[in-house]
């Protein structure tokens, strides 16, 4: 048995459960640190302060997580039981003392990489693979509306990558945490002088590309991103707007545009490929950045000191203290942005 972190109808409880069985090209790792995703694991801090945590119930969830290999199945290569790792996946890289994961979503932690700054592996793919399907350039003027974790992170990304970089949120938290990581400007964008700071911002000449990274309704943001838009001599906008997430909006043809609207919801090529995911590859020369490469340059930009992951966490806690932590900090106010759970070793062997 483990122990794990269940979502429950009202709320997060820790409970035993089976040990996950080691398959061909599976990894066991015994967990060190997973990180809590509150949008798309929790359906939001709000609703799990109101003991409505997101669908399904009684089941263990979580998707990102590190640790050290304690077992590999058969036809594993390039891994030693020992090796300190990252590893993501839903249904693998589980909130629990020990997890079973596919070989192609672990990748080696560098030196000098934390076990808690690596926890962030799953959203940092997200966020590269997002900043990809966005077709950028070095110099390119970019929006980030939504500036949780994910976003913070992709506008991180963008600003290594050399773009320019703006972010807009309604929430005070998420901009404040923003400003920690010195992504500047950042702006209400419930106000309405958003758009006039915005495309002054761009002096005159518009964005170049929107990321939106944020859940729910989006149908006032889509008029209002489209305003910050550059536009061609016809006197139609242009550009591109990635969705990441669940944003909802009307995609509407009036008044004319000529922006380019894609979806970004994965950590590249690969992920959810059950073949590819236990040691397949797609070959480099067709796939350059499938999963795992994504995972591993973003290990490597963390080694540099490029992304600051370690200002975004506002809450550690141990597995046990969980629920226990969250609604300390519900109690209190205290902004919440990334929950590291921290695993003691020797824990997998409870």
């Amino acid at each position: 048995m483990i122990r794990a972190l269940i979502r429950t109808s009202t709320g997060l409880d820790v409970r035993d459960v089976p040990s996950p069985v080691v398959g061909a090209g599976m990894v066991r790792i015994e967990t060190r640190c997973s990180l809590i995703s509150p949008g798309s694991e929790l359906g939001g801090w709000g609703a799990l302060r109101e003991r409505r945590p997101k669908a399904p119930h009684d089941v263990v969830f979580g998707y990102s997580a590190t640790g050290v290999v304690a077992e590999l199945g058969q036809g594993v290569s390039g891994l030693t039981v020992g090796d300190r790792v990252a590893a993501i996946g839903a249904g693998y890289a589980c909130h629990a003392t020990s997890i079973v994961v596919p070989a192609n979503l672990v990748v080696a932690l560098p030196a000098g990489v934390s076990f808690e700054d690596g926890s962030y592996a799953m959203l940092l793919a997200t966020a590269l693979f997002a900043v990809r399907r966005a077709g950028l350039h070095p110099g390119d003027r970019v929006l980030v509306a939504g500036l949780g974790i994910l976003g913070n992170l992709t506008a991180q990304i963008l600003r290594r990558i050399g773009c320019r970089v703006a972010g807009w949120d309604i929430s005070a938290t998420a901009l404040d945490f923003a400003h920690r990581v010195r992504i500047e400007p950042v702006m209400d964008s419930s106000s309405p002088q958003c758009i006039d700071a915005t495309r002054q911002w761009t002096r005159g000449e518009g964005l170049d590309v929107a990321i939106w990274a944020m859940n729910g309704s989006a149908e006032a943001l889509w008029d209002k991103t489209v305003a910050c838009m550059k536009v061609s001599p016809d006197g139609h906008p242009t550009g591109r707007i990635v969705v990441v997430g669940h944003g909802d909006f009307t995609f509407k043809t009036r008044p004319m545009t000529n922006i380019d609207v894609v979806q970004a919801s994965r950590t590249g090529p690969g992920y959810h490929d059950p073949a590819w995911e236990r040691g397949g590859d797609y070959p480099p020369v067709h796939v350059r950045w499938d999963t795992r490469r994504n995972l591993e340059l973003c290990m490597e930009w963390l080694a540099e000191g490029a992304i600051d992951v370690w200002s975004l966490t506002s809450h550690r806690l141990e597995l046990e203290g969980v629920s226990e932590g969250l609604s300390h900090a519900f109690a209190d106010n205290s902004p919440i942005m990334g929950c590291v759970i921290v695993y003691p070793e020797g824990a997998a062997a409870c």
